[in-house]
């Protein structure tokens, strides 16, 4: 499957997300209504073109794939957005997996950044 199949029809999949109404939203995630199913999009991930669309048997969900190298050049193959059949998914099948995505980059964000960098304010004047 090339990179344009992953997409609705017309344009990519991203530049459909983007128009998509927000359910719920999180620091590193949001939850949007895709009509026919709930699209948890990891924004960590936005802007990285999708590659391929599969299940991806973490969650149990079909998912919108890209690629990312690592510093030695090796491409891993990563999700990028979930899609949460509504006929067979309610809104908290797609909460939960968010939550983890946002635990998990917190505690990342924590380790690599312990001064309390991020995209947030800080307390100091």
């Amino acid at each position: 499957m090339s990179g344009g199949e992953a997409g609705a029809g017309g344009g990519s999949a991203a530049d459909a997300a983007s128009e998509m109404p927000v359910l719920e939203r999180g620091e590193f995630f949001r939850i949007l209504d895709g009509g026919d199913s709930y699209v948890l999009a990891d924004m960590t991930k936005r802007g990285l073109e999708a590659r391929s669309r599969s299940v991806d048997e973490g969650v149990g969900v079909e998912a919108d794939k890209g690629v990312i190298h690592d510093m030695d050049g090796i491409g891993r193959e990563v999700p990028i957005r979930w899609f949460f059949p509504k006929g067979r998914h309610g809104l908290g099948d797609a909460l939960a997996p968010a939550r983890r995505l946002e635990e998990k980059y917190t505690k990342l964000r924590e380790m690599t950044c312990p001064d309390g960098g991020g995209s947030g304010g800080s307390d100091g004047g």
